[in-house]
Order: structure tokens, then sequence, then C-alpha cells
């Protein structure tokens, strides 16, 4: 079985190839919202690995890994300073990427952002993925609270409220030295 988390049409085209090509259960994060096209585009052998990397890895660079809208969240932040994040799609995170831990194992840590709670969340599938591999990096996860929340406000007012602003992500890069 899979778990997919797409971030624009593309990359969910190339999902629903896959889930015509491979009669498998699979299950699919889509966003309420039509996500903006991501560039450049996903290549295959990148669909095939379950993640796609933005930017040059080294050992002076944070990675953001997410997926879906807030994928876009952590472009914009790695678009904004490209000398100090790399960002990652983790578009599939099951089966876990197994090529993932090796190959940005060369970064000073990593920020795991997502909109879901604490408890079965992307983060969740990273630590797990990672420690099977044996790599342990400097992880912050930033996700919502692990709590029903009744308000209304819109979407960005509740992800600015309940720490996954900008502000808020580019603040957990501060935790790793």
């Amino acid at each position: 079985s899979s778990i997919y988390t797409p971030a624009d049409v593309f990359s969910t085209q190339l999902i629903a190839k896959e889930m015509l090509k491979n009669n498998k259960f699979s299950y699919i994060r889509l966003d309420r919202d039509t996500l903006p096209e991501i560039s450049p585009t996903m290549t295959q052998s990148e669909f095939t690995k379950g993640f796609k990397v933005y930017g040059e890895i080294n050992n002076k660079k944070i990675a953001f890994i997410s997926h879906g809208r807030m994928l876009h969240k952590c472009l914009e932040l790695y678009n904004n300073e490209p000398n100090k994040f790399i960002c990652v799609d983790i578009f599939r995170s099951k089966p876990f990427p197994q090529d993932l831990p090796k190959t940005i194992s060369p970064c000073k840590g990593i920020v795991v952002v997502d909109e879901q709670s604490p408890s079965g969340n992307l983060s969740s599938c990273i630590f797990e993925g990672f420690s099977k591999q044996n790599y342990f990096p400097k992880i912050i996860s930033k996700s919502l609270p692990e709590k029903y929340i009744f308000e209304n406000g819109g979407r960005d007012f509740l992800l600015n409220k309940f720490g996954l602003s900008n502000d808020d992500i580019i603040s957990a890069t501060k935790a790793i030295t």
C-alpha cells in the first residue's frame, strides 16, 4: 500500500497514472484548493524514489521536509534564502523513500513541516524511516497541536496561530546549530 500527498497538479497526475498502472491499495491526501504548479517539475526518477529535492545539498544547510500545501510554504522560505536551506517534497510517505536519509545526510539538520497533529504525522514517518537506517540527525517537528481546534478564521489564520507561520518555521531552524 502507498500513501501520497501531492503538492501540485503535475505530481497528482503522476500519482494517478501510477495507481492505474499498479493495482494496489493507495491513499491520496488531496488538498481542498488547487495548488500552484511547482517548477522544475518532478522527473520519473524522482517520482520512483518518492521524493524531490529543491536546492544544493551541503553541510551548511538545513533541510525543510514537507508535502502538500505546506511544501509551498517551505519552498517560499527556501527561495528567500537558498544559501541556508534546501526543500524536500516527500510526496510518498509510504512506503518510506529508502534513499532519503542518505541523500540529505550532509545537511546540518532537518525541520519537518506538516499541518497534521503530531500523532502519526509526517515527522513520525521521518523519525521512523530514518531510525530504521540508523540515521539520527537533528530533527525539529513543526505541526499543529495535539488537540481539537474549534476556532475559525480560515486556514492561514489557524496555521499562524498554532505555530506554522513562516516566522515560526524560521525560528525552528535556530535550534539547529
